[in-house]
């Protein structure tokens, strides 16, 4: 394999890492998130549910959507949508004033996930035509780490780690979108 797919291929695993981010933030700031936007007596258990339902009817619309949409305009489009979304409602949902641009946060959130899920394996396994199958198992254990890794972190107690991680994984993802989408247009020959 030469150097642009790789590289491209190794992007993708970020993005697949940034996609598990986003949707496993979540469950780990439900009581951070019930004291901060529901006051005193914090949000009600149905109010929190209902984020987790916001954010993974985006991905469901993500998924639905990007499959038709993608074999019509190419996947690159939306690996960089997908990276955006994902960067952009992080850091949204980092600084939200209250609980509704905190699900409107959420559902763009989902769906950046969504969009991601539905386009990173067929570019995996279009750019390693002669080890597909490693190369997609490797794509999806990126999920599992992008999962533990985070987590793991979390747990250690950073200060003001709320806003923090909030804010620098919507970083990362939303370099993760640039380096695809500027790598992805310099390589030619490899059409995504």
């Amino acid at each position: 394999m030469s150097v642009a797919p790789r590289l491209l291929t190794n992007l993708c695993y970020l993005a697949m890492m940034s996609l598990s981010l986003g949707l496993n933030l979540l469950p780990v700031f439900l009581t951070t998130l019930s004291t901060t936007y529901g006051g005193v007596d914090g949000l009600t258990q149905e109010q929190l549910g209902r984020l987790g339902a916001i954010c993974f009817a985006g991905l469901v619309i993500g998924i639905l959507i990007t499959g038709p949409l993608a074999d019509r305009w190419g996947a690159k489009l939306f690996a960089q949508l997908g990276n955006a979304f994902i960067g952009v409602s992080l850091v949204g949902a980092a600084f939200a004033p209250n609980y509704t641009l905190l699900g409107v946060a959420l559902f763009f959130l989902g769906l950046g996930a969504g969009v991601l899920d539905m386009v990173l394996s067929p570019i995996v396994a279009a750019l390693n035509p002669a080890r597909r199958a490693t190369a997609m198992n490797w794509l999806h254990s990126f999920y599992c780490v992008g999962c533990s890794g985070y987590n793991s972190g979390r747990y250690r107690g950073v200060a003001t780690w709320v806003r923090l991680a909030n804010c620098v994984p919507g970083v990362d993802a939303a370099a993760v979108g640039f380096a695809v989408s500027v790598f992805s247009a310099a390589i030619s020959g490899v059409e995504c």
